[in-house]
């Protein structure tokens, strides 16, 4: 028996139409392995991308992407960026939600 049993797979349809699959697709990456490779070996730009594709708004644009790549709890993300979370959650002009919350006791 495997150690590690695949419980549950999505189908290539539930995939392809996922936002995972579009990043994807926009970064140039064939499958999630490539992806991964991408996102440890050029972390400043995998992060710059996620950024763009989360089509997160600065109203000033980072000085540097990632300032201590060698240290996860000091790595001093976006430094020098700023935006206005609140116009970021409201950018929508329509009924969608801006921020949804669920608990742990659901």
């Amino acid at each position: 028996m495997s150690s590690n049993p695949i419980i549950w797979s999505p189908s290539l349809d539930r995939m392809q139409s996922s936002a995972m699959f579009d990043y994807m697709q926009q970064c140039g990456c064939v499958d999630y392995d490539s992806l991964y490779q991408w996102s440890i070996e050029s972390l400043e730009a995998f992060w710059q991308s996620v950024a763009a594709y989360c089509d997160v708004r600065f109203d000033r644009e980072a000085d540097t992407i990632l300032t201590k790549p060698d240290s996860i709890m000091g790595a001093g993300w976006f430094a020098g960026a700023e935006l206005n979370y609140a116009a970021n959650l409201l950018r929508h002009d329509d009924d969608r939600a801006a921020l949804v919350f669920t608990g742990e006791d659901g």
